[in-house]
């Protein structure tokens, strides 16, 4: 169980999710209530690509202390250290290890090389 506290130890912050709803008469997105999850926050630089392919340079990489599923349409509000707090999702997934699902990993940001 070493891994299990250090993996709790790694995760130092707090994360909103806003499970995307649908979107309203002018095609403005509505949310659901949030909820907050322990996370770790992490600029990166990796040429990842937003839903459109285009390539985002100011990516943030959270690791998040649950197996909920994400989609790229869900709002994530990043603590206020970060800029943008609510940058849009890349993409995410679930870690798998020997016993199963473990933790979740999520790119977001904005931007073009």
């Amino acid at each position: 169980m070493a891994f299990e506290s250090d993996f709790q130890e790694f995760l130092t912050t707090a994360i909103t999710h806003e499970p995307y709803s649908g979107q309203d008469g002018f095609g403005m997105p509505n949310f659901k209530s949030g909820v907050s999850y322990s996370a770790r926050v992490m600029l990166v630089r990796d040429g990842s690509r937003d839903a459109r392919s285009v390539d985002a340079v100011n990516v943030s990489k959270v690791w998040l202390n649950t197996t909920t599923a994400f989609s790229i349409r869900d709002r994530l509000t990043l603590p206020s250290a970060f800029t943008p707090t609510q940058p849009p999702i890349l993409s995410a997934g679930v870690v798998y290890d020997a016993s199963g699902p473990h933790h979740t990993v999520i790119l977001c940001g904005y931007g073009r090389r």
